[in-house]
């Protein structure tokens, strides 16, 4: 690729994380959506489980905003798309780990609902 085909496609991207941004200003976080703290109430966590269930989140929300960030700001302007996806495969993978560490085995379908919406939500 050469530097002034990359030069063409910054504006493009530049656009479209500012569609995204403007978009996601309007509308209430994925976490604060109601069925995603609906889900989170149904996962019954105890008093110990459930700051160790906001730090995971955090972590994975941090993660993939970092993530975000990196591929969209890099010189590397190919498969965008795709590698917020597999960084997101990553993220959501790291984040069951940690889950299965603290919530009993009947909470996790409850937690496994919980992340898929939050996952669409995003």
């Amino acid at each position: 690729m050469t530097f002034s085909t990359s030069l063409l496609k910054l504006p493009l991207v530049l656009l479209m994380f500012l569609a995204v941004s403007i978009q996601a200003a309007e509308k209430t976080p994925a976490w604060l959506q109601p069925e995603v703290i609906k889900a989170a109430i149904a996962i019954q966590m105890n008093e110990e489980q459930a700051p160790q269930f906001k730090v995971a989140i955090s972590d994975y929300l941090n993660g993939l905003t970092a993530a975000i960030n990196k591929i969209t700001t890099g010189t590397d302007t190919t498969n965008i798309e795709r590698r917020i996806k597999r960084k997101n495969k990553i993220l959501l993978k790291k984040m069951d780990k940690v889950m299965a560490g603290f919530l009993n085995p009947d909470q996790i379908p409850s937690y496994e609902n919980y992340r898929n919406l939050l996952r669409e939500a995003l």
